[in-house]
């Protein structure tokens, strides 16, 4: 790799490298046969793998997924190093998430999630994987709120409440949810929210709130 930086082939950063220009990426591009194209991603794909830093799990996770994808592409089914490490893969994407959360690239981080959610999901998703399906899920429900996927942050806020086995999970999401009402001006569901939060916490209220009651009692948890 640093013999084609000298020639300024590739062009050196800080998560791995790129082409120097489009037209060198096409050309090496028609250089590999598409037999050949898979396997490239699996081999680069595991060498980073290896590497310790954060921006190597990023590079792992790029061209582990893209693997994945030219064998459904050209084979119409999930190749089995997917199948077979399906766990390992979704916390290969959770940790590239983090990476472009930490660089503020929400959107490339929900994607990351997204993808993390495919090598695992199923019915015994929970069941099999439930602190990585938790944290993931629990992420994505906060990188979905940041981008404006107010949809995407309650379905997945909604999943968390459903699965979350313990008061402080629940309340994690609660908190979530005020927030996410808050950001979309709905004010009647922050009131919603505040109080089934209340009621998580242990806070006892009258059959008759009004908002502003609400947001008091919560003022005094804090």
């Amino acid at each position: 790799l640093e013999n084609a930086v000298d020639q300024r082939f590739l062009e050196s950063l800080d998560e791995g490298y790129q082409f120097s220009h489009d037209k060198i990426q096409a050309s090496f591009r028609n250089l590999i046969r598409e037999s050949e194209e898979e396997m490239l991603h699996l081999k680069i794909g595991r060498k980073f793998i290896s590497q310790p830093d954060e921006a190597s799990k990023y590079q792992t996770a790029i061209h582990l997924n893209k693997a994945s994808l030219i064998h459904l592409e050209r084979n119409g089914k999930v190749p089995i190093y997917v199948t077979e490490n399906g766990a390992e893969l979704a916390k290969i994407n959770l940790d590239a998430a983090k990476y472009c959360k930490g660089r503020s690239a929400f959107s490339a981080s929900v994607d990351f999630l997204q993808k993390s959610l495919e090598y695992i999901d199923g019915e015994e998703k929970w069941l099999k994987h439930f602190g990585l399906s938790f944290e993931i899920m629990e992420m994505l429900a906060k990188m979905e709120l940041i981008v404006g996927n107010l949809d995407a942050c309650k379905t997945a806020n909604q999943e968390i409440l459903l699965q979350a086995p313990s008061t402080e999970m629940k309340i994690k999401a609660l908190v979530l949810e005020v927030e996410m009402y808050s950001i979309s001006n709905d004010f009647l569901g922050v009131a919603a929210a505040t109080k089934k939060l209340l009621k998580h916490i242990g806070v006892n209220l009258p059959r008759r709130v009004t908002i502003i009651n609400l947001f008091r009692k919560l003022r005094k948890v804090r």
